[in-house]
């Protein structure tokens, strides 16, 4: 049985290998077609994305706000009126703000790359003390890199993957030391965390589950074949700093939000159609369900024995990302980091005779391709604009400002650029907070469905229109929305650029 094994792992490599040379092969041609086009070399870090997310926008404009006005708990960014918004993020639209106000839009991207090096840092940091072992650790780091690639942004979540990285860390140096200071980093992060990033705090919490658990299970003396179940030292330390942690957590301006806050979220009409908030499946993810699949071979195929608490890691993260893909990221930082232990463990205690010169080509030919892949994504990224005007409405933006008496305009726009229009001072019909404009948060508010299915041409927009009293759209040139605006004899459009029109209504402008 060990040497049939041994023969399916070279095998395995073999196949590796094969398909590394062809990927190796795509790759480069992808270069020299990336290279061939470049027309200037700007600043760029590969893997971190250079475009200015939405959620950025709003973020800026809520930030300012605060500085002004101190914080509110009604929307003031839209022109609708007795709409309540409980800011999850305050703390961190008010840093942003900040920084943009000091340093602008550059700078914020700069922000973006040194919060993804202190990130990756720590994932390498962090996995190296769990498994001692540098290469496979350095491995992993490169590997998060490139997996969550699309996580850099400046997004709050940049701060709650540190802090759940850090949790994870100060939970092993708890029961490892039962030092204080390490319940008392915990508790400090909990309060900064509920005020930067308050809809992830429940998944904060979750990271105490698996020892309670695995404790649980050894006072009822469970025994599972390649399970192993160990006490959790000082776990009476690691409870206090559990109850300490409930508690603190209602020090922010709303109360019980970061309790609350995720289950209304994902009970909402925003699972409909964001992209992150939808369920993780083979087509979209298919790398993921690949790990999982490579994971359980080598749970099943080895004499090392699994920690129960890296078990309830897995799994659990497993299970959030299949309800919705954002949680992706968390499986790949804190799962990540168990799955390295699992493989740390697996070559540790399994005298397999592995062919070592497929290991060393397989090795370096990943070194190639991952560095092929880095310098095409660098190429790419450094091409791109912070602020791409077929994304964001840029020059429009400058007409509305210049030409149209903003205060009494009621503007129809998309859910994906409201947030620049607030960001230049124009209030919009919705942005990209889709908690403000859906009934869980505020009960009877119809404005992101009535929004989402005129935008899908499931209702009339004519309908909607006379339901808001819109006087003024601003929408993408290539939407079906405009083509039907353009023959319809009660709007004109006002401004046109090649990838936005202006559309004023007649009938209003007649009343005027």
């Amino acid at each position: 049985m060990k040497k049939i094994k041994e023969n399916g792992f070279n095998l395995i490599l073999i196949a590796l290998l094969i398909v590394l040379c062809f990927a190796i092969l795509k790759q480069f041609n992808i270069a020299i077609g990336f290279a061939k086009t470049m027309k200037e070399v700007k600043f760029a870090f590969p893997f971190v994305n250079k475009e200015i997310t939405n959620d950025t926008f709003f973020t800026i404009a809520m930030g300012n706000n605060i500085l002004q006005n101190g914080i509110q708990k009604s929307e003031i960014l839209t022109w609708h009126e007795g709409l309540n918004f409980s800011n999850p993020r305050w703390l961190y639209d008010v840093f942003i703000a900040t920084l943009y106000n000091h340093v602008g839009i550059d700078g914020i991207y700069i922000y973006t790359v040194i919060m993804a090096i202190i990130t990756l840092g720590l994932v390498f940091f962090v996995s190296y003390k769990m498994c001692k072992n540098w290469k496979l650790s350095l491995a992993y780091t490169l590997f998060t890199w490139y997996l969550c690639q699309y996580s850099f942004y400046a997004r709050a979540w940049q701060f709650s993957f540190i802090f759940i990285i850090l949790e994870y860390y100060f939970i092993q140096k708890i029961i490892e030391t039962g030092k204080l200071r390490y319940s008392v980093f915990i508790v400090v992060m909990t309060i900064l965390l509920v005020n930067i990033h308050a809809s992830v705090f429940m998944i904060y919490l979750l990271m105490f589950l698996p020892y309670i658990v695995e404790q649980l299970m050894y006072i009822a003396r469970y025994k599972i074949p390649k399970i192993e179940i160990e006490e959790v030292k000082h776990f009476k330390q690691l409870m206090i700093t559990l109850g300490v942690t409930l508690i603190v957590a209602f020090i922010n301006p709303f109360g019980a939000l970061p309790y609350v806050y995720i289950f209304k979220n994902m009970s909402g009409f925003s699972t409909v159609f964001i992209g992150e908030l939808s369920p993780t499946t083979f087509s979209n993810n298919k790398l993921f369900y690949t790990i999982l699949l490579v994971l359980i071979l080598l749970m099943v195929n080895g004499k090392q024995k699994i920690k129960v608490v890296d078990i309830f890691y897995i799994a659990g993260f497993a299970v959030l990302t299949m309800g919705a893909y954002r949680s992706f990221y968390y499986f790949v930082y804190i799962s990540g980091m168990c799955i390295v232990r699992i493989i740390n463990d697996f070559f540790k205690y399994n005298d397999w005779k592995i062919n070592k010169c497929l290991v060393i080509a397989n090795t370096v030919l990943m070194c190639l391709l991952f560095i092929i892949v880095m310098s095409i994504n660098f190429i790419r990224t450094s091409q791109n604009e912070l602020v791409p005007k077929q994304y964001y409405p840029v020059e429009l933006s400058d007409y509305i400002l210049e030409n149209v008496d903003a205060s009494k305009m009621k503007l129809y726009n998309d859910f994906n650029y409201g947030s620049y229009l607030e960001f230049r001072g124009i209030k919009t019909f919705v942005d990209s907070r889709s908690e403000v404009f859906c009934e869980e948060f505020n009960p009877g508010c119809t404005v992101l469905k009535d929004w989402y299915w005129t935008s899908m041409g499931k209702k009339d927009y004519s309908e909607c229109f006379d339901k808001y009293g819109i006087t003024h759209v601003a929408i993408q040139t290539s939407s079906d929305l405009s083509s039907k605006l353009q023959e319809d004899e009660n709007w004109k459009i006002i401004y046109s650029d090649i990838f936005w029109n202006l559309y004023e209504n007649v009938k209003k402008e007649a009343l005027d």
